[in-house]
């Protein structure tokens, strides 16, 4: 299960990625020819955002399903990636809105993405400290 969730990280920071570059490049002046909005760069923010929620938790929906039990340890795995992603987004933009750091750095919250998806295709926490140790063992 916490292999699956790695998966969806792994693709949610290969979108980000993708997506952040191509910002990147924009916000530089090598992407010639093509103007975007303010709404479609909200909406692409958005969708990504949406497509990492949705897949956690249709990841854990299917799994709730398919077993009939709830896997408390994703839970936890799922959100402590959604919330220190968060927090670097946040972060790294009022970095670079206030000019602090190379625009490069707009791909940080991407880099962990790809870091976090990693650690749990291995089966590895982010922290030891929140694996949730069962009773029975």
């Amino acid at each position: 299960m916490r292999r699956q969730m790695g998966w969806i990280y792994l693709a949610s920071g290969l979108i980000y990625s993708a997506q952040m570059t191509f910002a990147t490049l924009y916000a530089l002046g090598h992407v010639h020819g093509v103007i975007i909005g303010k709404g479609v760069w909200s909406q692409l923010y958005f969708g990504h955002f949406l497509f990492t929620v949705l897949a956690g938790m249709g990841c854990l929906g299917f799994h709730f399903l398919k077993t009939g039990t709830f896997a408390v340890q994703t839970l936890v795995d799922f959100l402590i990636g959604l919330a220190c992603f968060i927090v670097l987004f946040g972060l790294t933009g009022a970095a670079l809105i206030g000019r602090l750091v190379a625009p490069w750095f707009s791909l940080t919250p991407a880099a962990f993405l790809l870091y976090y998806g990693g650690c749990l295709l291995s089966g590895r926490a982010l922290l030891r400290r929140f694996e949730i140790k069962s009773a029975q063992g």
